[in-house]
């Protein structure tokens, strides 16, 4: 039930990047279960397309992908929105990769094949709740420079 003033929460939407169609396919039974908004792509390119169309709060993306790589397509992700969570999965981990991944602003990198499909959902879930926070906090900030800002006027 909405209190007086509040705006109605939109569901979370999540991009699934992955040349692997049943990868694609399980990550997005499993997370439309849970209520979130999903939206799949099989390629880079396609990805990226779909980021410069919608909102994205979270983008899971294979590191390997046909057009543009999973690292590159976070790289635009968070050009477009620094604030969008990002979760990068592969069965082909190095650490100069993990690296890479973390200094572009992945929050969390995967292995797959998965161990435990629920710990996805997890990590998913911890990363709303990053993105909430981030929001948020910037908000706040937001009206608080905006009174300080008026008191000086």
């Amino acid at each position: 039930m909405l209190m007086a003033g509040e705006e109605p929460k939109r569901p979370v939407s999540v991009l699934v990047v992955d040349d692997e169609v049943v990868i694609c396919s399980v990550l997005s039974e499993l997370l439309t279960d849970f209520g979130f908004d999903v939206t799949t792509a099989t390629t880079g390119t396609e990805g990226d397309a779909k980021l410069s169309d919608g909102l994205f709060d979270i983008l899971i993306t294979d590191k390997n992908l046909p057009g543009i790589d999973g690292i590159e397509l976070s790289r635009r992700a968070k050009a477009r929105d620094a604030d969008i969570e990002i979760i990068l999965i592969t069965g082909y981990p190095s650490s100069e990769s993990i690296e890479e991944a973390y200094r572009i602003g992945v929050s969390t990198y995967l292995t797959k094949p998965f161990d435990n499909i629920q710990d996805v959902r997890d990590k998913v879930v911890l990363a709303v709740e990053r993105r909430r926070q981030r929001v948020e906090e910037a908000r706040i900030s937001s009206e608080t420079h905006a009174v300080l800002h008026a008191k000086k006027s």
